[in-house]
């Protein structure tokens, strides 16, 4: 019996022993600099109103910074909220590993396909210990965009040449821009002779034949997009003076003289330039 009272006593003084270095050992300080912390910084999360028929190549960037003085690993950045598919994430979006004072930029773009005001949530997911998700409120707002037709420019100069009143009997400026392309000839290939000779066109009704219906040819085989050879247009082509060249006789009209646009045309859609103010 004495024997079996020492043994329990010597481990139940183990057992103090195990436990006092395990407190002991909870009780090290963390130092908080060696931790990660992250921030996000953003200098505006809102997208400008525009309108949903136009679209608009504005994108936002969110910057991603790692402030402590561990490694930060963002392990997923997502968008969340009920109106999340009306924004993308376009760069930026994959998990990665931030050295202390190290960043990262996330941009967005605002692509709804409905018109009003669309809300969601920029989520960054981390092993920041005090804040492991991170969110980020951004917004959009767009107003429907009704198209109708007031103008027809399908190839350039036909209203110029063609779109005037005087000495045909009959003719409606506006009744030429609101109608179809499928009534063009049969309705307007009359008339487009008779300009055609008066301005000094040399085959008035094989050029008719080619200027109707006032649609914009394009050849989806063709090896090069060009006005010139009726496959398509580009925005740099000198549309206008290939049309009056075919259109007009009279060598000293063949040209607008203007041989290049006067500003940059856009890389996203709708590409054409920016208007001027």
């Amino acid at each position: 019996m004495r024997t079996e009272r020492l043994t329990a006593a010597r481990a139940l003084r183990a057992t103090v022993v195990a436990l006092a270095l395990a407190s002991a050992a909870c009780d090290d300080p963390i130092d908080p600099a060696s931790l990660p912390r992250v921030s996000v910084e953003a200098p505006s999360n809102s997208f400008r109103e525009f309108d949903l028929g136009i679209g608009s190549d504005e994108t936002l960037s969110v910057t991603v910074r790692n402030t402590g003085g561990g490694r930060l690993t963002i392990s997923r950045v997502a968008l969340g909220g009920a109106d999340a598919s009306a924004f993308t994430i376009i760069d930026g979006g994959t998990p990665a590993q931030l050295a202390p004072g190290m960043s990262r930029d996330v941009r967005l773009a605002f692509r709804p396909t409905t018109a009003g005001t669309k809300s969601a949530l920029l989520e960054i997911s981390s092993d920041d210990p005090s804040d492991g998700m991170t969110r980020l409120q951004v917004s959009g707002s767009s107003e429907r965009y009704q198209y109708r037709q007031v103008d027809r420019f399908g190839i350039p100069t036909l209203n110029t040449v063609f779109n005037h009143a005087s000495g045909i009997a009959g003719f409606d400026k506006k009744a030429y821009n609101l109608a179809s392309p499928a009534n063009d000839v049969a309705r307007y290939r009359a008339q487009f002779m008779t300009v055609l000779a008066a301005v000094g066109n040399a085959n008035p009704g094989a050029t008719a034949a080619l200027l109707l219906p006032d649609e914009l040819p394009v050849n989806m085989g063709a090896a090069v997009t060009r006005f010139g050879q009726l496959t398509g247009r580009a925005l740099s082509d000198d549309a206008t003076d290939v049309a009056l060249s075919v259109t007009v006789g009279i060598a000293a009209l063949q040209s607008d003289n203007v041989n290049a646009n006067d500003k940059a045309f856009r890389t996203v859609f709708p590409y054409v330039a920016t208007p001027h103010p």
